[in-house]
């Protein structure tokens, strides 16, 4: 799917009005342009307003879905700010708990990222193994694809609904370089590619991840 017929999908979905579709077209306009990397969401630092990329850092998939809230007014500077003060007080009160290791070790930034992102409370979708009749998630919902290699949060997608997601570049553990660039996929490709890392679980947010309520101050 390309941008345009993207467009033309997103506009035919129930929902598809407010703060959901000024998110979609947010990510639509951005997809693609984005540089992937692993820098964190206290990135928002140097966000520029209306700006393609983030200028002086890349971006994971979960971090995108922030960016695209922010460029589409649906979060605020505010929020992003509350989200590292959490992350941040959380991660320390983890390590003064383990005295002995002064760690926090992925597991536990995992715990602390699902929490925020809406993941630890998501509704199921299915499997990697399951039907593709179980894959449409409503329009502006984040869409989490759970590995047993690599996490909760192995990869994250926007939902356009219908079966598609927006998604920032990269699928973990796939060997597949062209579809790496693939911004605009469907689940059940996602899902096919995955399979070979084992039967990962699909979930979806029950809101849009700015109605959820983590990251009030």
């Amino acid at each position: 799917m390309n941008v345009t017929d993207a467009r033309e999908h997103a506009a035919g979905q129930i929902g598809y009005t407010g703060a959901v579709k000024n998110v979609v077209n947010s990510a639509l306009k951005r997809v693609g342009g984005q540089r992937y990397g692993k820098d964190d969401v206290d990135t928002y630092t140097s966000w520029k307003w209306n700006s393609i990329n983030c200028p002086d850092h890349k971006l994971n998939c979960w971090t995108s879905i922030v960016f695209w809230a922010w460029h589409g007014g649906a979060i605020s500077t505010s929020w992003c700010q509350r989200y590292m003060e959490i992350y941040i007080r959380d991660i320390t009160a983890g390590m003064l708990a383990d005295l002995d290791r002064r760690s926090s070790d992925i597991s536990k930034q995992n715990q602390i990222r699902c929490r925020l992102h809406g993941q630890n409370t998501a509704n199921f979708l299915g499997t990697t193994r399951t039907g593709t009749e179980m894959f449409n998630a409503p329009i502006g919902r984040t869409v989490f694809f759970e590995s047993p290699l690599t996490g909760p949060m192995a990869h994250v997608g926007l939902s356009l609904g219908g079966g598609w997601v927006i998604s920032n570049w990269a699928v973990p553990t796939c060997t597949d370089n062209q579809f790496l660039h693939d911004g605009l996929v469907s689940i059940e490709t996602i899902a096919k590619i995955a399979r070979h890392v084992g039967d990962c679980k699909i979930t979806m947010t029950r809101k849009p991840l700015w109605e959820l309520g983590t990251c009030v101050a």
